[in-house]
């Protein structure tokens, strides 16, 4: 609803800003009207774009919104609870603009999409994290051995200069592990 009544403002004053000029250059008012809510639905639009795909990368927006940039290809290892523990080499690709997350994540026997992912910041050392649920599927000849399943997991930076992510998960089929992983 807050996004809403914010895009709702941000069109009603662009429209209002537009209209106000375009009657002062000599236009009517309905040829003003229709042609300052055109301009206005236009300019956001293209201004969103550009921020949503590349500026909100920026040190000073990314401070300003609370959030970190995550995105890139990572690799390391797994660490699983499952049989008597397991480690795996592992691959994560975080796909990231400032209104979308999708997190998949590869090994030898599985492939995992995100399909809801948040922004928190931690209460106990104020840290930017990302929450994730997921769904994992086998790849064809380990479908008995790893059936599909169904996890949460957290994402957070493991050193100060931004180049180590450690993710912890749990999963339905109550398995618990983390990944250490490097950005490629």
């Amino acid at each position: 609803m807050k996004l809403g009544k914010t895009y709702f403002y941000i069109i009603g004053g662009l429209t209002l800003f537009i209209y106000i000029i375009l009657v002062m250059s000599g236009k009517n008012a309905l040829q003003a009207f229709t042609g300052a809510l055109s301009l206005s639905f236009v300019i956001y639009t293209l201004v969103w774009f550009l921020f949503d795909k590349w500026f909100w990368k920026r040190h000073v927006i990314l401070s300003l919104c609370g959030i970190e940039n995550f995105s890139g290809k990572w690799s390391g290892t797994l660490h699983s609870s499952y049989g008597s523990g397991v480690e795996k080499k592992t691959k994560v690709d975080i796909s990231q603009t400032f209104s979308r997350i999708v997190i998949t994540t590869k090994t030898d026997e599985i492939e995992s999409v995100s399909f809801l992912a948040k922004w928190e910041k931690s209460m106990i050392n104020k840290k930017k994290e990302i929450f994730y649920m997921y769904r994992t599927d086998p790849k064809g000849e380990h479908n008995d051995k790893n059936p599909v399943q169904y996890g949460a997991a957290r994402i957070r930076f493991d050193d100060e200069q931004k180049t180590r992510l450690r993710i912890e998960y749990w999963t339905n089929r109550e398995t618990v592990g983390y990944m250490l992983l490097n950005k490629v």
